[in-house]
């Protein structure tokens, strides 16, 4: 009896903590949705050319329908704000599915917003993106799983620098507002 009142009560701390994770940033000073970066690795291959002070990238594929399709509905809506506050920020999404033909990235990011660039990853590419920004990407048969995270890069000197990670929904505009003014 005891082992069973004592499982039941640890799933139901663990559920209620799982539901309350996103709201704790309420109580704390951190806040949750937005995590800083220290130490940076290096710029991924295809901001090398680009000149703006900030840059945003999402790791996706374009069959993505669960969460790509979701992700950048909104962040067209976040482009649409940054609009209003004059701010030009180039936005990468950057394919992590080798095995599409290299033009749909490109066509399907800019379906979203036509300012957005499609970026197409052979598997090496792709290989060396997961290592450098620890991406959780799990292929199966059926689809590929990942998160959903908008990352902020920061030139600087000759350098893009990943400087924050944006890793709830929906994605805190007044947070990367204030990072896009430092």
């Amino acid at each position: 009896m005891f082992k069973k009142v004592f499982g039941i009560s640890i799933l139901v701390l663990t559920l209620v903590l799982f539901f309350s994770f996103p709201f704790l940033s309420n109580f704390t000073n951190k806040n949750l949705s937005e995590i800083s970066i220290k130490e940076s690795p290096t710029q991924p291959w295809f901001l090398e050319n680009e000149k703006e002070k900030f840059a945003l990238v999402y790791f996706g594929y374009v069959a993505c329908t669960t969460v790509c399709i979701p992700s950048l509905t909104e962040i067209a809506e976040i482009y649409k704000k940054l609009d209003e506050k004059n701010l030009n920020i180039p936005f990468y999404f950057a394919n992590i599915d080798y095995k599409i033909p290299s033009n749909l990235p490109d066509i399907f990011a800019k379906s979203f917003d036509k300012r957005f660039n499609g970026i197409y990853n052979d598997s090496s590419q792709i290989n060396k993106l997961k290592q450098d920004f620890n991406l959780l990407i799990n292929e199966s048969v059926l689809e590929i799983t990942h998160s959903s995270n908008l990352y902020l890069f920061k030139r600087e000197n000759d350098s893009y620098k990943l400087y924050k990670i944006y890793i709830t929904h929906p994605y805190d505009i007044k947070l990367l507002i204030k990072a896009l003014s430092n």
